[in-house]
């Protein structure tokens, strides 16, 4: 691996998750009807939903009704790699504009990287 920039800091996996967490709770359950529809938020759903499974059987229906979706989004192109990151950039910048503005850059930097300036 190689050195990082002296300004630059990691962020733990678990804060990661968080930050990621917070934005997609904000982009698709707070404006749901805004966001309905959009790639972040329909791997969102699936993800809640099999939090949220109580047996094998029903996280096994979930997985079937999400590779499906998969093979349909596939389809339509919207499973590209620059696609997919260009949805959960839009989501990224969306959050921080409305929860961090005077911040934006950074707080789209720490969602997409996992990075952040180093505490002074």
């Amino acid at each position: 691996a190689g050195a990082q920039p002296a300004n630059m800091s990691p962020v733990s996996f678990s804060s990661k998750l968080q930050a990621r967490r917070v934005a997609l709770e904000w982009y698709c359950i707070e404006n749901k009807a805004d966001h309905k529809g959009e790639v972040p938020c329909l791997n969102h759903q699936f993800t809640l939903q099999m939090a949220q499974a109580t047996s094998d059987e029903e996280r096994k229906s979930i997985m079937l009704q999400r590779s499906s979706w998969i093979a349909q989004q596939e389809k339509k192109g919207r499973r590209e790699p620059a696609a997919l990151k260009q949805a959960y950039v839009a989501m990224y910048r969306a959050f921080c504009a409305a929860k961090a503005a005077d911040r934006q850059e950074v707080c789209v930097e720490e969602a997409i990287r996992g990075k952040r300036p180093a505490l002074r």
